[in-house]
């Protein structure tokens, strides 16, 4: 009996060394590089450089100036690179799609960069459902749609797009294109010439930023769509700016209009927040409000505008800290509301020399903060006096007589009204690693910016799931700048698991722009250690043989080789016992 189970051991024993020994003298074998296949110099055409059976997945195709008469399908996951985006043309001939993207993954995104894009029903179609396309430095003109890019409702979006830095130019339809979709990046384009500049429907969780929009009927027009950015874009003369039509939860921010018929509506949609735009010499619409409750407009300008701020058939919604001026009308609501149980809350702001400072029907609005001391607007046609009259504070900064003001406002303020724009955000948490066992520590770097004017000290909370991990303190971090907060993770006494980290900056006094103040990363997955991972790479296999032979007989007070993750059985020495237990899991991951 005793021979009968010593014999596989010392049978295993005999392999494993030898397998050792070979490789420890055998350089590993790495999968080569991508390659980059040349147009015109190794293939003629586009389309046979994705075709050749050499090229793989992650290749380049790198396309020298000329103009190729082409219908490009990308159905291989390639970079897809011209020279020069002015003098290397794609040219559909009117006829069917100029590229047509049949695969894409975020392991092996396909990118298309550095072309000129032209003559097709689409310049770029992506199919059904493919996401993680990069789209980046291309000129896209002449074509019905520039860029399309469809999920397959209701089940699959196209995820994690991104289009940036492209010039379109007089795609007759829609320069981009984006239904059912979600978490896509469209940044720094200049859109030019479309009945849509960019249409998105039934796409949330995309950022909109530093895009620049001329000439279009609709310059950005989202539909049933939930959850979106539209920050920092320049919009000229085009009909309709910022365009949210049955949508919810949009941040519109820091985005500047001028001579547009509508500078920024909402129609039928709840819950958004209008922020820190300037809205001016449009010659209609300002900001218009039309069967749309619950949203907030704060702190924006609009000025020389025929309508300032408009509302129809809408409730229950937030006007504060907006600077209304040089406009026909400076506010104009109808119907808003049809329930006097449900009005708008209008308080500090600046109504400023408009025409006509209100344009009303009998609809009933609260014109006075929520809590006490009541504050109302400031109006520069208003002549009352702070004077205590009426049994009220003389000196407080509010009139006591001739009010209520244009029969609305019994507290308007003796002089403009001025909000600090205290900001601070999180603008990133960056996890070392996705994977860890359980005992490992995981680091954390979290990016905080002071977006506002003034220095500023608050609070900053790391949490895993609803479980608080650690909390700092930023101490006077100076106006406009940011700084990085490194927190540790110690998982010894955590079970194993799905965690999903957040950040979150405690607000500064008078902020009121909290959206940026808490920022969810990814999710890290926390396992049992396997036995014999020596490199935790969550895989036992030759990687591991390697390091285990590298510390064989080392213990752990002597040998410069000891590497206590191979001491799998934790007696002090690396030995066949470890081999033993390392050999149990070859193959196995966690």
């Amino acid at each position: 009996m005793t021979k009968v189970t010593t014999l596989p051991l010392l049978t295993w024993l005999l392999i494993s060394v030898t397998t050792l020994t070979i490789l420890f003298y055998t350089t590993p074998v790495s999968a080569p590089p991508p390659a980059t296949w040349r147009v015109p110099q190794d293939y003629p055409t586009i389309q046979a450089a994705i075709d050749a059976t050499k090229t793989r997945t992650g290749d380049i195709i790198l396309v020298s100036p000329a103009i190729y008469y082409e219908n490009v399908i990308i159905n291989k996951e390639i970079k897809l690179t011209g020279v020069n985006k002015a003098t290397t043309i794609i040219d559909a001939k009117q006829v069917g799609d100029v590229i047509r993207v049949e695969t894409s993954t975020a392991q092996n995104p396909v990118k298309i960069t550095g072309f000129t894009i032209r003559n097709g029903n689409n310049g770029i179609r992506v199919v059904s459902a493919i996401g993680s396309v990069n789209v980046t430095g291309n000129i896209i003109k002449n074509n019905r749609y520039g860029i399309s890019l469809i999920g397959d409702p209701p089940t699959t979006p196209t995820t994690g797009n991104i289009i940036n830095s492209n010039t379109f130019q007089n795609n007759s339809n829609v320069g981009i294109s984006i239904s059912f979709s979600l978490s896509n990046t469209i940044s720094k384009n200049d859109i030019s010439e479309s009945a849509w500049g960019m249409k998105l429907s039934q796409t949330n969780t995309t950022t909109i930023s530093d895009n620049v929009l001329k000439s279009n009927s609709f310059s950005i027009h989202i539909m049933y769509s939930s959850s979106n950015n539209v920050l920092n874009n320049i919009g000229i003369d085009n009909s309709f700016c910022i365009y949210a039509a049955y949508s919810d939860h949009i941040l519109i921010r820091d985005n500047k209009v001028n001579g547009s018929t509508y500078g920024i509506q909402l129609y039928e949609s709840d819950s958004n927040t209008i922020l820190y735009n300037i809205v001016s010499d449009n010659p209609s619409y300002s900001i218009y409000l039309a069967y749309s409750d619950t949203n907030s407009v704060t702190n924006n300008t609009m000025s020389r505008n025929d309508w300032g701020l408009t509302l129809y058939n809408s409730s229950s919604n937030t006007i504060e800290g907006n600077t209304i001026s040089y406009n026909t009308f400076g506010i104009t609501y109808s119907y808003s509301p049809i329930n006097p149980l449900y009005p708008n809350k209008i308080y500090h702001n600046n109504f400023i020399n408009n025409v006509d400072q209100i344009s009303r029907d009998a609809s009933t609005n609260t014109w006075r903060t929520p809590t006490l001391p009541y504050q109302g607007n400031y109006w520069s046609d208003y002549k009352g006096k702070d004077d205590g009259s009426n049994g009220r504070v003389a000196g407080d900064g509010i009139g006591d007589t001739l009010i209520p003001h244009l029969a609305v406002d019994n507290y308007p303020l003796m002089n403009p009204w001025g909000i600090a724009k205290r900001d601070v955000a999180i603008l990133g948490v960056y996890e070392s690693t996705t994977r860890a066992y359980i005992g490992q520590v995981v680091n954390f770097e979290v990016i905080v910016k002071n977006e506002g004017p003034n220095p500023e000290t608050f609070d900053v909370t790391l949490k895993n799931n609803v479980t608080i991990i650690e909390e700092r303190t930023v101490t006077n971090l100076a106006p406009y700048t940011n700084t990085s907060l490194f927190f540790n993770w110690d998982t010894s006494t955590v079970p194993p698991g799905y965690y999903l980290f957040s950040a979150t900056a405690d607000p500064v006094p008078t902020e009121t722009d909290l959206i940026d103040n808490s920022k969810t990363d990814g999710t890290i997955s926390l396992k049992t250690p396997l036995l014999g991972d020596i490199n935790t790479d969550f895989i036992v296999d030759n990687n591991d043989l390697i390091l285990f032979n590298l510390a064989y007989g080392s213990t752990s007070t002597s040998g410069s080789n000891w590497n206590p993750n191979a001491d799998l059985n934790k007696d002090n020495i690396i030995n066949a016992q470890d081999l033993y237990l390392l050999g149990k899991n070859y193959g196995k991951t966690a």
